[in-house]
């Protein structure tokens, strides 16, 4: 078949919201009996052509609008049914324990509610009749308390507001306010930074003091496990920026007003950070979900929703009955390993190509064998591309050569922050620094700088931790205290080392095992002006005994008020615990406790 020519006809194709005009370019052969044309996966996705949803499945070329061509689709696919949802929704996870069946019945009946999800630049849906109102305590003219001005902020912070302000304007959330309107209420923003990530929080810490608290109850986490006891299959779900699916009243419009160095937006959906937003996303999915809740097969946290049951028919009905809802949910987290391309069928993210093709003649059955057979002389070419691309892409080409610092600051252990390289470890972060300069000037003024003193090298270390990072620093620093001559000098050991902890027996009858302590600096008070306490406890029955007595009293004294209000009634102990005080190893102590045969133990305090 030769070509002997091109012509441009005008064809109408269905689109999801209208029906679209194309002037696609047709190639005319010599000799072939072909009356329809093929149209791939990436020009449905270019022009927006969706036969599945599509209500006329026909379209019309040229100016006769009577003569209609029907649409086909047509599925070359090798690849078991299985594996290819699995790479379609390879941002799940699913459980290992699931049967085949199981989790083939699960993925269609994810692919069915597929627009219930929020995938990629797809606006973000919004609930309607449950626009939230904000009401305050007081009345205009407003406190100057609710109009500030902006924060300052770096050449670093003002980007990532721009970038987040710009996000907020795509997703319809926020928009621009004129400078001609009046300002009675601004709040200002930052920027907060979680493990290398930027969020845009608007300060509204002054506008929830003045904010009506709404008082709507919201469920406990441990109410949602009692009824997880028992059950075999839970599925957890979660809205996707749940609280920006909620409206704003416009009356409420002008109190979410944010101020920046770009100039002032205001919030057209639910912002993050409002007093009463948890209490009234709670309110709007008891409603949402009020039968399935009843039913008792359903737990509803904010924006959060579990679905329990113990027969796996019914726990994929009650997640299709959810994603009827359609609202916006995403996947949840993303499982490593969930699927390999092994067939030249399949577009770059896995998924199956469909080709759709027009049946207008008797010879379109044999005009599409034609294909099948062109598709099976040349698939195993396709196959090779594929999988030769996917092996050797550029990404995984540089996987190969990184430096383990590298795989380091991908693991969230390093993040920048204006321009400079923190190490975060559990309770601190350092400055990165690899110049051998500046590490020797690092441990110069840590530890031989003049107002230092050449402290401990516990204390060295906890200033060198607060100030830089670098690879292997701690035995380079021990190694710098060990060459100093005045850390030898005067941080040597010079007293004994301590001794093993004394392990303290449990006590099996009252009074055999007491407590003793002095409580000093008291008022005087009594007869006698006393000014301390005695307190002695029983170490079995935990009773108590808070004798009267003066700081001043000498371990006579003490000793005749222990025998006159203790031995006297309860007996002589075996062990008497207390602290390190000079009474108790004085010589008249040490014969009593002989002479008794008690035995003296001291705390390790």
């Amino acid at each position: 078949m030769n070509s002997i020519g091109t012509i441009i006809k005008e064809t109408i194709i269905p689109h999801r919201k209208v029906n679209i005009r194309l002037n696609p370019e047709f190639v005319v052969l010599d000799d072939a009996h072909i009356q329809g044309f093929l149209l791939g996966a990436d020009y449905q996705r270019m022009y927006g052509i969706d036969i599945y949803n599509s209500k006329n499945r026909h379209i019309t070329k040229g100016t006769n609008k009577e003569k209609k061509f029907s649409l086909d689709i047509y599925q070359i696919s090798t690849q078991d049914p299985l594996e290819e949802l699995l790479n379609e929704f390879r941002e799940g996870k699913f459980s290992t324990t699931l049967t085949s069946k199981q989790r083939l019945s699960s993925l269609k009946m994810l692919r069915k509610n597929r627009p219930a999800f929020s995938i990629g630049e797809e606006p973000l849906g919004k609930i309607k009749g449950h626009d939230i109102e904000v009401y305050l305590d007081v009345e205009r003219p407003y406190p100057p308390m609710l109009r500030r001005p902006t924060y300052p902020a770096s050449l670093e912070t003002r980007k990532e507001i721009e970038k987040h302000i710009n996000e907020l304007l795509d997703m319809d959330v926020s928009k621009k306010i004129g400078h001609n309107e009046i300002m009675e209420i601004t709040t200002p923003v930052l920027i907060t930074w979680n493990y290398g990530k930027s969020r845009l929080c608007g300060d509204f810490r002054s506008l929830n003091n003045y904010t009506k608290a709404d008082r709507y109850p919201i469920s406990r986490i441990h109410h949602a496990l009692d009824k997880l006891a028992k059950v075999k299959y839970i599925t957890k779900m979660n809205c996707m920026k749940g609280f920006h699916q909620n409206g704003v009243k416009p009356n409420s419009m002008e109190l979410l007003r944010i101020i920046c160095h770009m100039g002032i937006y205001e919030y057209t959906r639910m912002p993050f950070g409002i007093k009463n937003t948890p209490a009234h996303f709670q309110r709007m999915m008891d409603t949402i979900f009020q039968e399935e809740t009843l039913e008792g097969w359903i737990v509803v946290y904010i924006d959060d929703i579990i679905i329990y049951s113990d027969t796996w028919e019914g726990h994929v009905q009650y997640i299709d009955r959810v994603l009827n809802r359609r609202n916006n949910f995403i996947f949840s987290e993303w499982a490593p390993g969930s699927g390999t391309l092994d067939s030249g069928n399949t577009d770059s993210e896995g998924r199956e190509t469909p080709i759709l093709g027009i049946s207008s003649s008797e010879l379109h059955n044999k005009s599409f064998s034609a294909v099948l057979k062109s598709y099976a002389k040349h698939k195993q070419c396709g196959t090779l591309l594929k999988l030769l691309q996917q092996k050797y892409r550029s990404p995984q080409l540089e996987s190969q050569l990184e430096e383990p610092w590298l795989r380091a600051y991908k693991d969230n252990k390093f993040f920048l922050v204006d321009g400079l390289l923190y190490h975060r470890d559990m309770h601190t972060s350092a400055l990165t620094v690899v110049d051998r300069d500046h590490i020797s000037l690092i441990l110069q003024e840590c530890l031989d700088c003049p107002y230092m003193g050449h402290v401990s090298e516990d204390r060295t270390k906890e200033r060198v931790a607060s100030t830089a990072w670098w690879p292997k620093w701690e035995q380079e620093l021990s190694e710098y205290i060990n060459t100093c001559e005045i850390c030898q000098k005067s941080n040597r050991k010079h007293g004994k080392k301590y001794g093993l902890l004394q392990h303290i027996e449990e006590p099996k009858h009252p009074w055999e095992t007491i407590n003793m302590d002095w409580v000093t600096g008291l008022v005087p008070g009594g007869k006698e002006n006393y000014n301390a306490c005695l307190m002695i406890v029983d170490r079995f029955s935990k009773s108590m005994r808070c004798l009267p007595c003066h700081k001043e009293d000498t371990a006579m004294d003490t000793s005749l008020l222990f025998w006159n209000n203790i031995i006297s009634t309860c007996g002589v102990p075996k062990i008497i615990i207390s602290d390190r005080d000079p009474k108790f190893p004085s010589e008249f102590w040490t014969n009593l406790y002989d002479m008794l045969g008690t035995k003296l133990a001291f705390s390790t305090s």
